[in-house]
């Protein structure tokens, strides 16, 4: 049953408008009709892994050190399905909001939130379009924090490659320079179908390259008991950034449902979200945990370096939309280049990504959309359960954050010295 029209302030679009000019007016183009190719479940759940597996994964064992033999597995494990219920607000939200105003697909992240404030209660009206261009905000941030970990990670990998071959006339600067043109040319893919033998391919290597992490991390495993089984209480912070940071899909999880040929089939119990997550935090832990149990307090940023040698659109619409929009990812692209080659601290730059982006992305505008979306129907508990959700994000952004800045600080000025 379609909800009672509120009445809103003549500032703001209301729902007296009609569904097709309301979208306009949040998308800032005509209709609320996109192209719609259709992904399989089997290529929906490949982007889902492959979004939530990176290098965040090998980041794991870096994070257990600073959780603890139990605290880390048990953290990690209670973040991730937190993670998985706030997808779930995220995509019950955008189907309510595409009921209310009758749209033909879902709206995204940030169209999301904005209409979810725009519909809620008088007080949240005036936030919407601030929350919009939060979201977006955060959405760069942290989808730009990722691209940069993810070239530095490329560089250190193989500069300890060529290293095994008595090559070292290139830094890690320089080999991040090489990837370039592959990543600029991955950039120009916006259809989600097209990039299914990308993902097939990027799964099929981040796994095998899994097995050989765990096969070291199993062979000749020491005492585990030696370690902590809860780390020192200042360092719990980092932990939760680097934890966050690994359950990097939170951007692309409506992306992925709007695209999906049958919608119905993503977020089910045997849906998209459920078995890919679960997927996910499993590989995480599992890990992450023998990571740490295997190499101790000399675990690195990212376990590979651990390995032994022998294993290594506000604007618009413009004339030539295209031209633009590569211009306009080519800039993006050179901005995640610049930073990647000024980042020397991979580990606490991880967290600080987690910390600030992840964290917002995931457990702080979720429940404050049901919030909004279902203040008429949401009820006490739903109320008490949204507040400790969001007590656990903000913690863990104010925490996260000023751990890994303080973390950065202290190596910048041992660097000094």
């Amino acid at each position: 049953m379609s909800r009672t029209p509120i009445s809103v302030s003549s500032s703001l679009p209301s729902r007296s408008i009609s569904p097709t000019k309301i979208f306009s007016y949040v998308k800032g183009r005509q209709g609320p009709i996109r192209d719609r190719p259709g992904t399989s479940y089997c290529a929906t759940l490949m982007h889902h892994v492959k979004g939530n597996i990176g290098t965040g994964i090998f980041a794991m064992g870096d994070a257990m050190k600073n959780g603890g033999l139990v605290m880390g597995p048990a953290g990690l494990t209670f973040l991730g399905f937190l993670n998985l219920y706030c997808q779930h607000q995220l995509v019950q939200a955008a189907d309510q909001v595409a009921f209310n105003h009758d749209y033909n697909v879902k709206p995204d992240y940030a169209e999301t939130v904005m209409v979810g404030f725009m519909d809620g209660p008088e007080r949240t009206r005036n936030l919407c379009f601030f929350m919009k261009r939060l979201v977006n905000t955060f959405l760069i941030i942290t989808e730009m924090g990722f691209c940069c970990v993810y070239l530095v990670f490329i560089g250190e990998s193989l500069e300890k490659i060529l290293a095994i071959y008595g090559i070292h006339d290139f830094s890690t600067r320089l080999l991040i320079l090489f990837t370039v043109l592959p990543i600029w040319l991955l950039t120009l893919m916006n259809n989600l179908r097209v990039l299914v033998p990308a993902s097939l391919v990027a799964n099929i290597f981040t796994f095998a390259g899994l097995l050989i992490t765990l096969y070291y991390n199993f062979v000749d495993i020491p005492d585990p008991w030696r370690l902590p089984l809860i780390a020192d209480w200042h360092k719990i912070p980092l932990f939760f950034g680097t934890a966050i940071f690994s359950f990097e899909a939170i951007g692309l999880v409506l992306p992925m449902y709007n695209e999906m040929k049958n919608p119905k089939h993503f977020n089910t119990w045997y849906g998209v979200m459920n078995i890919g997550m679960t997927y996910v935090i499993v590989m995480n832990t599992v890990v992450g945990a023998s990571s740490y149990i295997r190499w101790g307090e000399d675990i690195k940023a990212s376990v590979t370096l651990n390995l032994p040698a022998e294993v290594e659109i506000k604007f618009g619409p413009f004339r030539f939309q295209y031209w633009v929009e590569v211009l306009f990812k080519t800039f993006l692209s050179a901005i995640a280049y610049i930073l990647a080659e000024t980042i020397p601290y991979l580990g606490e730059f991880i967290s600080l990504v987690g910390a600030i982006g992840g964290t917002s992305l995931a457990l702080v505008f979720p429940p404050l959309l049901e919030l909004v979306t279902f203040y008429e129907t949401i009820g006490c508990f739903g109320i008490f359960k949204n507040i400790v959700i969001l007590a656990i994000g903000f913690t863990g952004i104010v925490t996260g954050t000023y751990a890994a800045c303080n973390e950065i600080f202290l190596k910048f000025m041992e660097s000094l010295h």
